[in-house]
């Protein structure tokens, strides 16, 4: 019943790093064709080292040597999202993996990759407010007294109410990316029956971002529409007056981005002393990297303008006519600025930027010992030492974007 930031994650028994705040594991960069399996643990166990509340989940590698002969693995896969709709989302995954013995079975090898990438688009509308504004004509005859209750859920999504409320109004589009690469390989030594040398390797990297492009207005009272086209008390079309610089239409832009890197290494080798006697001793290292930039910049032109829409009939996005476009093409005329105190403290606020960095280290040593017993209740003993170190820090700069005048209103 918790969530994955509640278990452990480990791989072939190893604690792993993670790029977030908490210790959740990102399952997707694992090489599927080269994970053999997993052991969940819902239970406490004496022989884990580090383990979850909720429970903690060991993702074990292939052992070359186990298969039969040389194995090589295409996979290749293509998606599609939003299929139907105006914005269609895309991605592929492809995978290769080759499994092979070498020297008379006693040498293993297995490599295995991953790429996964994908976009989607969003576009939306919106508003805010309570709908305390009255519309108005060209002549500036009352139009209608605001809806008392104007917040309605759009029936059979057959009308956008848009902009018929509130204190203004808003359209945006929301562009994703998702690029993964994982790598993953294991060599396998074994000269003879009692001794077992491993090494294995992961990496991993992955890229998120989200750019927002959203354009807002904010009704800034009196006869904020006029020509207005009035429907079940929902203004469909009109004309609003942009004021001039800061309180035009804001065009808002926002990145957010997280650049992550995850390795791990491990070698483990495992002797059989005796008949009764088995050790196991493993080094292990893994480490993790987030680099996050979230960067966001306000911008209008410096003149007055009026903003004419139209809401389509169907649900979707309205349409949006300036009264003078040229501007808004221009870049001489489009400045970077502060908006009506959006900041909530003194400063002319234009834009914000945070970027916290958080770097997560592994360095364990373990050696195990196991003891076969003849007769008796128990069937083996097994004791050992575990030592593990860990580092995690997360270090940031979080800040507004102020204009270097002081007025907020420098050229872009």
């Amino acid at each position: 019943g918790l969530g994955p930031d509640f278990n452990g994650y480990l791989l072939n028994g190893r604690e792993q790093t993670s790029t977030g705040d908490s210790r959740a594991d990102d399952l997707s960069v694992y090489p599927s064709e080269l994970i053999a399996g997993a052991t969940v643990y819902k239970t406490g166990d004496a022989s884990l080292m580090t383990a979850g509340l909720a429970g903690t989940i060991d993702n074990k590698l292939i052992d070359p040597l186990n298969y039969p002969g040389r194995v090589f693995s295409v996979i290749a896969e293509k998606t599609q999202t939003g299929r139907g709709l105006a914005h269609v989302g895309h991605g592929n995954r492809y995978s290769l993996s080759y499994i092979d013995q070498f020297a008379d079975r006693k040498i293993g090898l297995a490599v295995g990759f991953v790429h996964a990438f994908g976009r989607t688009n969003q576009v939306g509308s919106g508003n805010w407010g309570d709908g305390g504004h009255q519309a108005f004509d060209a002549a500036g005859n009352n139009l209608g007294a605001p809806d008392p209750d104007p917040v309605k859920a759009p029936s059979g999504f057959d009308n956008v109410n848009l902009p018929g409320f509130g204190g203004g109004l808003s359209v945006q589009n929301v562009h994703e990316r998702d690029d993964r690469d994982g790598l993953a390989g294991v060599l396998e030594f074994k000269p003879n029956a009692n001794f077992t040398s491993e090494i294995d390797f992961y990496h991993a990297k992955i890229f998120t971002s989200t750019k927002n492009a959203v354009v807002k207005y904010g009704y800034a009272g009196g006869k904020d529409v006029t020509n207005a086209t009035l429907s079940n008390n929902t203004i469909t079309s009109g004309t609003v007056q942009l004021g001039a610089n800061p309180n035009g239409l804001i065009d808002y832009a926002e990145n957010i981005s997280d650049n992550d890197t995850l390795q791990s290494f491990g070698w483990r080798n495992s002797a059989k002393l005796s008949d009764t006697w088995r050790v196991v001793g493993d080094y292990s290292h893994n480490s993790a990297k987030r680099v996050e930039r979230d960067i966001e910049a306000y911008a209008g032109i410096t003149t007055a303008d009026t903003l004419s829409f139209t809401t389509p009939s169907g649900f979707g996005v309205p349409h949006l006519t300036f009264g003078n476009p040229s501007a808004y093409t221009t870049p001489g005329s489009i400045v970077i600025r502060d908006q009506s105190g959006w900041s909530g403290t003194s400063a002319a606020q234009a834009g914000y930027n945070k970027g916290p960095t958080t770097v997560d280290k592994i360095d364990g040593a373990r050696l195990d010992f196991t003891h076969d017993l003849a007769s008796g209740m128990f069937s083996d003993l097994q004791f050992g030492a575990n030592l593990t170190k860990r580092t995690k820090d997360r270090s940031t700069d979080e800040g507004l974007i102020v204009s270097t005048t002081g007025g907020g209103y420098d050229p872009i």
